[in-house]
């Protein structure tokens, strides 16, 4: 089971969610597939949910309570970030103050 999963899982024994899971996978894709198939409902990350660019699906956020993730970015303590993990960085700080990411390093 992907990280995701755990934390779906986590979530649910949390709020006391019954689920009747018939079938895992390891690839948002795949669950995206198996939704339009009609197959049942999944969490996703927000960021799935925003470059979704099918039409075919609807997306609901949590009003409250929702399942969180954390992010890090890991440098060797004797090395010097590199020019494109600086820029990673600075892209993923831009974002979270215009308020596009939830998260906080």
């Amino acid at each position: 089971m992907h990280c995701l999963g755990d934390q779906i899982e986590s979530f649910c024994s949390q709020w006391s969610i019954t689920r009747r899971i018939v079938c895992r996978s390891t690839h948002i894709n795949t669950v995206l597939q198996l939704v339009d198939l009609g197959l049942g409902v999944s969490l996703v990350p927000e960021m799935c949910a925003a470059c979704d660019t099918s039409g075919t699906r609807e997306y609901r956020r949590f009003k409250r309570g929702g399942p969180k993730r954390e992010i890090a970015v890991a440098i060797g303590k004797d090395r010097q970030p590199s020019r494109i993990a600086t820029n990673f960085i600075r892209l993923v700080q831009a974002n979270i103050e215009s308020g596009k990411l939830l998260y906080k390093f």
